[in-house]
């Protein structure tokens, strides 16, 4: 139980919080309950992050956005209710089915694309990790947009001196890699890669490692997704080359572009935007401000052979610009010098497995280097002096430049051979020892008492300790043997030479089943604890969903008292649409009795119109009975009977000098609602009678119509006991038995 909600089950867990199925006891629904670990709870800066995503994600109600419910704390333990979307991730439906259609790919990206919509423009949020992994297809096939913890609002996008990008490297913009203050339009390159993921069944970039998947992203074209499936719509493959163009100026600028394009392929109407060469020329480092900053160009690199130096030329300047594709090394001054990218990834050290896929393990940070290289690409020399004009002094800067420029490139190489060496001589040494990287760690311990003189004893303990920590490890227990070797010497000498084996092997004895045992105590202990507060865990739930139980009988008792007084108000007014509909809302409940009650609710009131439609029903059937209306003193003789009032006359006798010499009629309108209950009784008898109907249901309805309206008890138990269909006489005998506990019926006089 925390705060509001009570929880059922795990889902799962992430690398910052375990997510449970949990009930909101106050509005009595379903919610995915996301629980930080205790380790995050203590600290206070990723609190306030932690509750900062909450809030974001609050501002949005979309229905293709997975919406929060709450944020809160419980006794330390944080935690963040959002809706439970009963479905799976796009990535587990591209894990099972390889790649999707075209026309279910188009959709979702539709779908994704209205939800990026809308987070921009009420609230100016950026998604920041767009990705299969967040985009939920719930079971009926709509697609919801989760996962908002790397959003951020436009106005907090500002750059830093540096920046971490959290995000995914398959699918994130070049320049969140590159730590610009990325919008939007981010989202729409990463849309663009799910895309090509979705109809492709491959990832836009692959690598050995999460920085390689990165410098790609950045340094190298998009291959095609027509090369990947040749039968891809080219329309299709149009929309992904734009939405991932390389610079935020040369794709589509908002999500409603995309959603436009999106319209236009599925009417087979020409596109908007078309891809351009110049979209995928890697991102200038030196100059990197003006690089991203790029507008669409008018004409494409193709169509001008001038048009990628223009491209790539700073504004006013009269020489040509290095080539971006040869991803030139970052100068003193330009806007990439001194900005340091940390990217946060899943994977151990860095590495990814041969599809550009994470392998699972603790979090790291990949460093780009200031300037970005990729393979066999050559450092740009300084432009040649195209004029004989050219100063000697000019001329000097630009060879000391360049040599500056080779020199930078040169550290650069030098520092990653360097880092590559250290990494391949401890590689080295784990093969030739046969250890794992923790093993050796462990190892480390013991040679540390052996460097510091420690005691023999404790020498032999610790070896014990790791050979026992590590059961089966040939190798490890041959170098435990090695490095203690000189301390059992020592201690075996010390002993008696003819107890020596006898005491040694006792003591071994003796520690493994000292081991032992204090592994099964502690595994007794955790298990006793476990099961302890497992169990108090269960009696809280009890607790909490009995209370609940009660408090939602309390509530039903309630309403079940409401309904009774609103459909004796209907029914006295002959409105039985109107009652049955009170009714609905509670014929549905999951408790069994009130269900139960409010469906023979219904059925009462079906028998009470029954029984009014005997007399409402019977036209001229009843003409000439004489009954007594509210509104006159005398009697009235019904001439015909409407669905709402009866057609009557007063007749008179008219007398001349005290002999009646004819009589008077005068012609009335009586209103249904305006004759006595016992007078309505007494029509519906007599139409029964007329209409052939069996005296047992004549009596049945008669007693249901009684009971509805709460009126003639007498009346009721008579024609209810009276009729031969105890079956369906005998609920409503109970329901009379329960009305008259809470509100006794008003008493009309017998017919």
């Amino acid at each position: 139980m925390l705060g509001d909600f009570v929880i059922e089950k795990e889902l799962g867990r992430g690398g910052l919080a375990t997510v449970y199925l949990a009930h909101q006891i106050s509005l009595d629904r379903s919610a995915a309950l996301k629980v930080l670990f205790p380790q995050f709870s203590a600290d206070r800066e990723f609190i306030v992050s932690f509750i900062k995503e909450a809030r974001v994600a609050a501002q949005l109600n979309h229905p293709n956005i997975v919406q929060a419910y709450a944020v809160g704390e419980d006794e330390g333990i944080h935690y963040f209710a959002m809706e439970y979307v009963q479905g799976h991730t796009l990535k587990t439906l591209l894990a099972n089915v390889g790649r999707l259609v075209v026309d279910r790919s188009l959709e979702i990206t539709r779908e994704v694309a209205t939800a990026l919509d809308v987070a921009w423009t009420s609230t100016q949020l950026v998604h920041r990790d767009v990705k299969p992994d967040n985009i939920m297809v719930t079971e009926s096939g709509q697609v919801k947009l989760a996962d908002l913890g790397l959003a951020r609002a436009g106005s907090d996008l500002r750059e830093s001196e540096e920046t971490e990008i959290l995000g995914t490297p398959q699918y994130i913009a070049p320049e969140l890699l590159l730590g610009w203050p990325g919008d939007h339009r981010a989202d729409i390159y990463s849309l663009g890669a799910t895309l090509y993921h979705m109809v492709t069944g491959k990832y836009p970039y692959t690598g050995t490692s999460a920085t390689d998947i990165a410098r790609k992203h950045i340094c190298e074209p998009l291959v095609s997704p027509r090369r990947q499936v040749s039968d891809l719509p080219p329309p299709v493959a149009d929309l992904i080359e734009v939405m991932m163009a390389k610079r935020p100026g040369h794709r589509y600028q908002s999500a409603a572009e995309v959603l436009d394009e999106i319209k236009r392929i599925k009417a087979h109407k020409e596109m908007v935007r078309k891809p351009m060469k110049v979209f995928q020329v890697p991102i200038d480092l030196t100059r990197l401000d003006e690089d991203m900053a790029m507008p669409t160009p008018d004409k494409d690199i193709d169509a001008a052979p001038k048009a990628r130096q223009m491209l790539l030329r700073k504004p006013g300047a009269s020489g040509p610009a290095p080539a971006a594709a040869t991803a030139p090394a970052a100068a003193s001054g330009t806007a990439a010098a001194g900005r340091r990218i940390a990217i946060r990834l899943k994977g151990r050290d860095g590495q990814a497995d041969g599809t550009g896929t994470a392998v699972a393990g603790p979090e790291t940070a990949a460093v780009l280097p200031d300037t970005v290289i990729p393979p066999g690409a050559a450092v740009p020399a300084p432009a040649r002096a195209r004029r004989r004009g050219l100063s000697t002094k000019a001329m000097l800067g630009l060879l000391v430049g360049g040599a500056v420029v080779l020199a930078a490139a040169a550290a650069v190489v030098i520092y990653v051979l360097a880092q590559r060496k250290k990494a391949n001589a401890f590689e080295d040494e784990l093969a030739r020892l046969g250890l794992t990287a923790s093993q050796y760690e462990a190892l480390g311990g013991l040679d540390l008492l052996i460097r510091t003189n420690a005691d023999d004893a404790d020498i032999l303990a610790k070896g014990a300790e790791l050979v026992a920590a590590h059961p089966g490890v040939t190798s490890l227990e041959r170098q435990v043997t090695e490095r203690t070797a000189a301390a059992a010497e020592r201690e075996v000498r010390a002993l008696r030479a003819d107890l020596r084996t006898e005491e040694l092997t006792a003591w071994r004895k003796r520690s493994r089943e000292l081991q032992d045992k204090v592994r099964q105590d502690e595994q007794a202990r955790v298990a006793a604890l476990k099961a302890e507060e497992e169990a108090e865990r269960q009696r809280q739930l009890e607790e909490a969903q009995a209370k609940a139980r009660e408090e939602r009988l309390a509530q039903l008792r309630s309403e079940q008292g409401r309904l009774r007084a609103d459909v004796v108000r209907f029914c006295r007014e002959h409105r039985y649409d109107g009652a049955r509909a009170q009714f609905t809302a509670m014929a549905a409940a999951r408790e069994e009795e009130f269900r139960d009650w409010a469906r023979g609710k219904q059925h009462a009131i079906d028998l009470a119109e029954e029984a009014f439609k005997l007399v409402s029903d019977s036209g001229e059937l009843l003409k000439g009975e004489r009954i007594a209306v509210k509104s006159r003193p005398q009697k009235v003789t019904i001439v015909a009977v409407g669905p709402r009032d009866i057609a009557a006359e007063i007749r008179e006798t008219v007398y001349e000098r005290g002999k009646p010499i004819g009589e008077k009629v005068d012609p009335l309108n009586v209103p249904l609602t305006e004759v006595e209950t016992a007078q309505l009784v007494k029509l519906m008898l007599a139409a029964a009678a007329k209409k052939g109907v069996d005296d047992d249901r004549a009596h049945l309805v008669i007693g249901a119509y009684l009971l509805c309206r709460a009126e003639a008890p007498a009346l009721i138990q008579t024609h209810l006991n009276t009729t031969g269909l105890a079956d369906e006489a005998r609920p409503l005998l109970d329901e009379y038995e329960a009305m008259k506990a809470a509100t006794p019926p008003t008493d009309t006089p017998t017919p």
